[in-house]
């Protein structure tokens, strides 16, 4: 049969088609991963930078033997 098409018709080498989609597959593991962290910091209603400061705040009271809680947070 002449007019068979081919098993993968396509111009794109299938190594690029595979190496594409694992790219991609990374690629949406890594933005998932930026998702989570951002959904927690909304969650925490902190900006990085606050929970940067926090964070060293927390280990500072805990060295004094004392409780931090964020300021701002009134729930």
């Amino acid at each position: 049969m002449p007019d068979e098409k081919p098993p993968f018709p396509s111009h794109l080498p299938p190594i690029l088609f595979i190496l594409s989609f694992i790219l991609s597959a990374v690629l949406s593991f890594a933005v998932g991963v930026m998702l989570i962290v951002a959904l927690w910091a909304v969650m925490q209603g902190e900006t990085s930078v606050e929970a940067q400061d926090n964070e060293v705040y927390r280990k500072v009271a805990l060295s004094r033997g004392e409780m931090f809680g964020n300021g701002y947070d009134s729930g």
